[in-house]
Order: structure tokens, then C-alpha cells, then sequence
């Protein structure tokens, strides 16, 4: 209860008294009495009149009629009561407003008296409304968090329920206080596009059956980068595309086989595959279908499919294959000489002793082979093919052609032959040896040889007057000559005094001398690269060597 005076004259008071009883917490209101009285503190009121006022409480008029009769000194006199339930604000605050006019209309201590009145504002008890909730923990899909409804009343009980952009759900039902929950890791499928959103968890409050009111709190909430929640590699099918090869060998074939690959991946949660990445053979391809170039590379095998996602996770997976060694067949070794019947080398016989090594890939054991051996005089055009062993993929022979005519030169060639391709190589076989012999037509000559053309002919090495063998083009054998001790024309050789010093890489050198061959000749030399690199060029003069000088390809 509140009193609340206002004066009107010395000694006379308008008087307000407020009773508010208990809020309904149901119905958000307070039930509040409102008295109006006339005070006397030092003087008299006689009047026998019928007066009226309005008592107005939050706006509501309520109305009274009164008779003051006698109101002696130190007395009171109640004109008037009004009751009214009033409603709080929605956060359950109020400010009460009260004001009581009366019409008194009597003179007083020799003045007069009209209508008299007294305004007042009270604040009210609030009245407990709904809970806001709060929540603590590490705030990742599928981690848990402990929720407080931080209710207002012990009579409160609750609903919670969670928002994450279209998707909605309960949390908990008629909870009193907290509860634990964690986080559904399938939020994840409503942010296809990132890592992170926002949680809204709403709070119905309850009286009872009633709802109170609905509050809620924003969270936001992130998605671990754990594996989990990135996309996934589920395959890669890797068949061969060259026609032939897989039902020939079963195997990828290095330098032959093409690999036809379809590579597949699945997003995580809701996400879709934005990119590939495929690596293989040396290449990259940003499609999940691809074919290869050929392949290069022998043995076990690396295919990395990578992908990344509609949220920029990636993710990747190593595949392997096998791929058989190839390579073309290989004639590692062949030679034609005469020789007798029993094999025993003899530059006037008439036959010839083959010599040949050679290597066909075997790739699972399922290549084609074959070895041949051609041979046929010069001046004719058909070959006589002989078929050597071909029971093992490596040969390794020597054969005894009989009847080789020593008046005649031959051509004789080696042939293997695997499924893919062949290799052969061709040596002449000279007439058998004779120092000097006149062609039938009286214009040739020949040397170490039968006369098989109106020509000069050497069937023999041939030696200038410095004692150098005459190459014709021909480099020596021996591939450490030094370049510095030479006096053949041409040499191939890995020397260190060569340009590539301690590198020791094959040049093809020549050397040409000015007047006279020897070691203290002035001389100059021209270095060729056999198989990479750049000319150079240096000079012998006076006892001393110059520096290579290198010259720059042209581009």
C-alpha cells in the first residue's frame, strides 16, 4: 500500500492510497484499489451537498459520488475507491498511473474551494515472464553444449526448439532449469556452400498449460574440418584404350598402352564436387573422366585423384597400377665373318658364321616372338629367311651358313619381331679374301677382296704415311682416347680433356693438322656433342693447348 498527498488549502488534503495485490503471472496483470480521500490537519469541513469525482486509473475512469457532512479536525473522510486488474508491459514491467479529480466547491478558511485533484505514478512489481536462453560450450556440429532457460519463476517450465535457416526441431520439452544437448552434425547438409551458420534457440515459456512468451538467442555455430565434413573419393577405374593390348597382354604396357580412367567422389553433407584434379602419367586433368598419352613410366604406378567441394574442402585419393616394362625388341649384338665348315674363321671361306645377341620384352609372358635371319647375295633381290629359336625371349646363336660363295659380296640381316613392332639390322659380308684380284671386265680392281665392280676396292684397313688408319668417317673404337694425344682424324671419346671435362659425356672430336701428323703439330680441333650439348672449337699452337670455346645454338 502507498499514500499520496496532495494539498489543497493549509491544512486540507486530497489523499491517494494504493493497494496492489500479488501479479497474475497468467494473465500479466496486477489487481490495484484505489482510494481517494479528503484529509483535514488543521481545520473543519461542513458540507451537506452530494459532490462528484472520477478516479482514473492506466487511463480508465472510474466515477463516485459523495456527501462530506462534518469532517472535524485531524479527520479523513473517504470520498471514493475504484479497483482495477492492470496490465503489465510484455517484459513484464509497469508504471501505474493514478489521478483523482473532485469537485469540493466550498469555501475554506474565507477562500473558495472548486475542483481539486492529485496525480501519481507508481512502478509496480514486475511480473516473471518468458525465459531467455543462454547457452555455453564449443558451438561445432556435432560437439554439446549445456542450454539455461535462466527461468523467472520455479513454476516455469519449457519448451526448447532450434533454428538453423529453413531446418527446425526440439531441442527438450518441459524442462525446468538446463539441459545438454549436442549439436545434430546434419545441420551440416543446410550450408551446402560454407562452414558455418546461425543457431537460433528459442525458449517457450510456460505457466502451466499457458504459454508465457517465446524468447530466443542467436549462435553461431562452425563445422569441424575433420574428414567427416570433407568430400570423398569412392573410386577410380582405370581400363586399357588402345585396341588389342588388354586382351593380348592383361597388362598396361609401357610406351604402347593409353589408360582410359573414370574417376567418381561424393560431397559430405549436403556439399557438391566443384573441381577434379587427376594426376597421372606425368599429365593432369581437371575432368573425372580422362585417357592418357602413352605410358611412360614402368613398374608400380601413382593415379592421385583430388576434388574439392561446393564449401572449398578437398580431399584426395592415391590409386595404383602396374605397367609392364617395354621396349622395342633389342639387337644387342650381330656379326657376319667367313669362316670353314667347322666354324674356324677363315677370310677364304666359303661360308659364313653368325654371331647374334637379341631381346624381345616379355610383358607377363604373353608377347608374339620371333628371330630371322636374312642373307642374299648382293646383286640379287631375294632373301633367304631362316627362322632361329624362338623358345625363349632372350637369343642368344651363332649359325653356320654354308655354300657363301667367295667370289661374291653378301648382305645378311637379323630380324625380331615382337607383337607391336620389329627391329633389324643389316652387315655386309665381303668376298672372300684375296690380296689382289682384276674384275672379269677388265676395269676393276680390288684389295683384300674379290673385284665385284668396274671400281677401286678395299676389302682391307688402309694406313696413310703418318701411320693413321684412313676412317673414312669412321671414329676409332677406344672411347677414352685423350684429345690432347691423338693423331687419328676422328675419334669419340668421354677423355676428360674433352669439353665436358670431369663429366666425362661422349664428343665426337676432329682434329686436322697444319703441314705435317704429329703429337707436336700444330692443329686444330672441332668437339661435337654425341648426344647433348654445343660445339666447340680449340687450337694447338706453339706446345700449348687453348681453352675450349664454346658456341651457342641457335634458337
Amino acid at each position: 500500500m502507498a499514500q499520496y498527498d496532495s494539498t489543497i488549502a493549509t491544512g486540507l488534503i486530497l489523499r491517494i492510497v494504493t493497494t496492489p495485490s500479488v501479479g497474475n503471472v497468467a494473465g500479466n496483470y496486477t489487481p490495484v484499489n484505489v482510494k481517494a480521500y479528503l484529509v483535514t490537519t488543521n481545520g473543519r469541513v461542513v458540507s451537506s451537498a452530494t459532490k462528484n469525482g472520477t478516479i482514473t486509473i492506466d487511463g480508465t475512469n472510474y466515477y463516485f459520488s459523495t456527501s462530506i457532512g462534518t469532517l472535524n479536525n485531524n479527520s479523513s473522510k473517504l470520498l471514493g475507491e475504484a479497483n482495477k486488474n492492470v496490465p503489465h508491459n510484455p517484459d513484464g514491467h509497469k508504471t501505474l498511473n493514478v489521478s483523482v479529480s473532485f469537485g469540493l466547491n466550498i469555501t475554506y478558511a474565507g477562500s473558495w474551494i472548486g475542483t481539486v485533484s492529485n496525480s501519481i505514478s507508481e512502478i509496480l512489481t514486475p511480473i516473471a515472464r518468458a525465459s531467455t536462453p543462454t547457452a555455453t560450450g564449443t558451438f561445432q556440429l556435432g560437439s554439446s553444449i549445456t542450454i539455461n532457460t535462466n527461468r523467472a519463476s520455479p513454476s516455469f517450465t519449457h519448451t526448447l526448439r532450434y533454428g538453423w535457416g529453413s531446418m527446425t526441431g526440439t531441442i527438450a520439452t518441459g524442462l525446468a532449469n538446463n539441459t545438454t544437448w549436442t549439436i545434430p552434425k546434419s545441420l551440416a547438409t543446410g550450408i551446402p556452400n560454407g562452414t558455418s551458420g546461425t543457431l537460433r534457440i528459442y525458449c517457450d515459456t510456460y505457466n502451466g498449460s499457458t504459454l508465457i512468451g517465446t524468447k530466443y538467442t542467436d549462435y553461431t555455430v562452425t563445422m569441424p574440418d575433420t574428414d567427416e565434413f570433407k568430400p570423398s573419393v569412392t573410386g577410380c577405374t582405370l581400363t586399357e584404350a588402345v585396341s588389342g593390348i588388354s586382351a593380348q597382354f592383361g597388362v598396361f604396357v609401357q610406351s604402347r598402352s593409353k589408360i582410359s580412367g573414370s574417376a567418381s567422389a561424393n560431397g559430405a553433407y549436403g556439399s557438391t564436387i566443384k573441381s577434379w584434379s587427376v594426376s597421372i602419367n606425368g599429365a593432369t586433368y581437371t575432368q573425372n573422366t580422362f585417357t592418357t598419352d602413352v605410358l611412360i613410366g614402368s613398374g608400380s604406378q601413382n593415379c592421385v585423384v583430388s576434388v574439392t567441394d561446393s564449401r572449398n574442402r578437398s580431399k584426395n585419393a592415391t590409386y595404383k597400377y602396374n605397367v609392364d616394362e617395354y621396349s622395342t625388341p633389342t639387337i644387342q649384338a650381330f656379326n657376319v665373318e667367313r669362316c670353314d665348315i667347322d666354324g674356324t674363321l677363315n677370310d677364304e671361306g666359303s661360308n659364313a658364321k653368325v654371331t647374334v645377341n637379341a631381346s624381345i620384352s616379355p610383358i607377363n609372358n604373353k608377347n608374339t616372338k620371333s628371330f630371322h635371319l636374312l642373307y642374299k647375295k648382293q646383286n640379287e633381290t631375294n632373301w633367304t629367311d631362316i627362322a632361329l629359336d624362338n623358345a625363349s625371349y632372350s637369343l642368344s646363336a651363332t649359325q653356320i651358313i654354308q655354300n657363301i660363295d667367295g667370289d661374291y659380296e653378301y648382305d645378311f640381316k637379323i630380324e625380331a619381331t615382337d607383337y607391336f613392332t620389329s627391329t633389324s639390322k643389316d652387315l655386309p659380308l665381303s668376298s672372300a679374301f684375296t690380296l689382289i684380284n682384276y674384275n672379269a671386265s677388265g676395269r676393276g680392281i680390288a684389295f683384300g677382296k674379290v673385284s665385284s665392280k668396274d671400281a677401286f676396292e678395299f676389302g682391307m684397313d688402309a694406313y696413310d704415311k703418318f701411320g693413321t688408319k684412313i676412317s673414312n668417317g669412321i671414329t676409332s673404337e677406344d672411347e677414352n682416347l685423350d684429345p690432347n694425344q691423338t693423331l687419328e682424324e676422328l675419334i669419340i671419346t668421354n677423355h676428360l680433356n674433352n669439353p665436358s671435362g670431369n663429366d666425362k659425356k661422349l664428343y665426337i672430336i676432329h682434329t686436322l693438322f697444319i703441314k705435317t701428323r704429329a703429337l707436336d703439330s700444330n692443329r686444330f680441333q672441332i668437339a661435337y656433342p654425341y648426344e647433348s650439348g654445343t660445339i666447340h672449337t680449340r687450337i694447338f699452337k706453339d706446345g700449348v693447348w687453348s681453352n675450349w670455346i664454346k658456341y651457342a645454338k641457335s634458337e
